[in-house]
């Protein structure tokens, strides 16, 4: 199967679609999503070939997306992520997150939630106003080459209040004053090199054990 859904072939009424293991998948396709007009949730996970999706958009009532190892997958669709979404996830994705600053996440003024991982080309994240002002919680996780995180990508969310960030082996770098002062939740795990920092923040901090 290269592409997917058929048209019709999906009812209307589905609030959650996970696709996930077609090896051959290279296309989602419109004609059969856009009559989902109460979907919710969609995860798109272990789709190797998959290299696009639908130019014309995803269902406007979507509120969670999540990308799991596509790691073919280039872009978002040309019409950009539906203005709805609350909580983004994006994994394993090289190819995707290489792009990441064409992403205009600044459109999303309703996402609240936003995780990235498993990406080995970035040393620096995240870029200035490349995230919305409207996160409550960011994730960083598994950024094999991470270094540093860029707080002046971080100084606009003054929404933000949880900040993770879980097995970035190499992060050295992030300057606690220059976080915004709206986070009440570090949590900091097995990012062994920032181990004899001291923190002034509300933390967990544990370089020991790893999340799967």
């Amino acid at each position: 199967m290269e592409s997917f859904p058929e048209e019709t072939l999906l009812p209307s009424a589905v609030t959650n679609l996970d696709i996930a293991y077609l090896d051959n998948l290279k296309s989602l396709e419109y004609k059969g999503l856009h009559h989902l007009t109460s979907l919710r949730e969609l995860k798109i996970r272990f789709c190797p070939k998959l290299q696009s999706i639908t130019e014309e958009g995803l269902p406007s009532s979507l509120s969670s997306l999540v990308i799991y190892h596509c790691p073919e997958l280039e872009s978002f669709p040309k019409a950009g992520l539906p203005l709805t979404l609350e909580s983004l996830e994006i994994i394993c994705c090289n190819k995707l997150i290489s792009g990441r600053m064409h992403w205009n996440l600044q459109n999303l003024q309703h996402l609240l939630h936003f995780s990235i991982a498993g990406c080995e080309n970035v040393e620096s994240f995240p870029e200035e106003r490349l995230l919305p002002s409207s996160l409550s919680s960011l994730k960083i996780w598994r950024l094999q080459n991470l270094k540093s995180i860029n707080c002046k990508g971080l100084q606009h969310l003054t929404s933000l209040r949880k900040l993770e960030m879980l097995n970035c082996i190499k992060l050295q770098s992030m300057p606690e004053q220059e976080l915004p002062p709206s986070i009440s939740s570090l949590i900091i795990k097995n990012c062994p090199l920032l181990k004899r920092r001291r923190f002034h923040k509300p933390l967990t901090l544990d370089t020991t054990k790893r999340e799967e």
